[in-house]
Formats: C-alpha cells, structure tokens, sequence
C-alpha cells in the first residue's frame, strides 16, 4: 500500500518527526514487513520507483 505525502502522517498517525529529513511532498510511502514481525517504512518517488528505506535516506 503507498499513500501520497503528505497525507501519510496524518493516515498513519505519525509524528511530524518520525519520517526521515528527506522525505518530501510528492513522494509516496509504504510499508514491508521483515523479519517475519517487523514492519519498516519506504519511500518512493513515485509508484514504479524502487523503495529505498525511510530510516536511511540522505539527511
């Protein structure tokens, strides 16, 4: 599932924080599940981009 941002935050009940410096209006994000338990959040550009993780994109 990829939601627009910035209307992610809000969809997801996310601190303004939360998201890394580098994530920016029109970029999407989504979620994969890792490690069998553990959900970490993506980035795209755009929906055909490949993801790049949230918590470590460029600050």
């Amino acid at each position: 599932m990829m939601v627009p941002l910035p209307q992610a935050a809000a969809h997801f009940q996310l601190a303004p924080g939360a998201l890394s410096e580098g994530v920016r209006d029109g970029r999407f994000l989504t979620w994969r599940l890792e490690h069998g338990s553990h959900y970490r959040w993506y980035v795209q550009e755009n929906r055909v981009d490949s993801a790049q993780p949230a918590d470590s994109l460029p600050k």
